[in-house]
């Protein structure tokens, strides 16, 4: 009996005891073996091959969040009607912010060379909205003397468009003023032009630079002045009027009306919004933020 219980506890402790014939499995080993058959995308985290453990941190990496760029958008309201038309003269300026924040010297300057100037809010008066909402459908070869033409532009902020006002009469002769003095041009092909720069102030805001220009001649390769650097562009001449930028700040729905103060010391102002073409027209340019907004940006990866 003794025997039989010594013999029993003797197989006992070799089943309990580690033998040498048996090779031992510690829990790092069973974590990797398990991975290795189950997960195939853990093997790279215990090779020693830097370059694979690399490629797959990469592949397992967040893709980079997409820029956003804020992104401007104007409608442009073209309103025609026969010169001395009240809709569009004194009446029509009473119920306008005249000068808006333009400081004195500008708004001088734009008097004098026959621009006259001013601000709407979001909720326009009666007079303005009835000129906005009248019937456009007339094309823009109508010689009947009254319509209003709407257009709109969408294009990042920092950027400008490029709002045709009036077709000049073929070899009008006039004196372009600039720094260095007065020159005479005899204009072909010659355009009227409102060039707008818009760029985002904040939420619901932007800041509109618009210098009036004239384009002439024909339309060859140029240098035109892009944001950092001279680029060749295919355009006609342009004869920019700096003296008359200014300046206009607008919020979401406000509206910059700009128009003719007539005079003789200058026939500048008439050339912009006297059509002397078709019959005898006058014209008022109404530029409307409609909106601010972020697009995403294109992915230069």
């Amino acid at each position: 009996m003794r025997k039989s219980l010594t013999r029993n506890r003797h197989f006992r402790d070799r089943a309990i005891s580690p033998s040498s014939d048996i090779p031992r499995i510690t829990r790092r080993d069973a974590l990797k073996w398990g991975c290795a058959l189950l997960l195939p995308g853990c093997q790279g985290l215990f090779t020693n091959d830097k370059a694979t453990i690399e490629e797959e941190v990469k592949s397992q990496l967040l893709k980079p969040i997409p820029k956003m760029r804020d992104g401007i958008r104007l409608d442009v309201f073209r309103v025609d009607r026969p010169v001395g038309d009240p809709r569009i003269g004194n009446s029509m300026w009473k119920a306008i912010s005249q000068g808006g924040s333009l400081d004195p010297a500008t708004i001088r300057s734009l008097d004098e060379n026959g621009f006259r100037f001013g601000t709407v809010p979001a909720n326009p008066p009666i007079a303005l909205q009835s000129l906005i909402l009248a019937n456009s459908s007339k094309s823009k070869s109508s010689s009947a003397g009254e319509r209003t033409l709407h257009e709109s532009f969408a294009f990042p902020t920092g950027e400008h468009a490029i709002l045709d006002i009036m077709q000049l009469p073929e070899g009008l002769e006039v004196v372009i003023p600039g720094p260095e003095g007065n020159r005479p041009l005899t204009l072909h092909s010659a355009r009227a032009i409102l060039r707008v720069l818009a760029e985002k102030i904040e939420d619901g805001w932007a800041r509109l630079e618009i210098v009036p220009e004239i384009h002439h001649g024909e339309v060859l390769t140029r240098p035109v002045a892009g944001e950092r650097e001279w680029l060749m562009g295919h355009c006609q001449a342009v004869e920019p009027l700096y003296q008359l930028k200014f300046h206009v700040e607008l919020n979401r729905g406000e509206m910059a009306v700009i128009g003719l103060k007539d005079h003789d010391k200058t026939p500048i102002g008439r050339w912009f919004f006297r059509n002397q073409i078709e019959a005898a027209l006058e014209r008022v340019m109404m530029i409307r933020l409609a909106d601010v907004f972020a697009v995403q940006a294109e992915s230069t990866s």
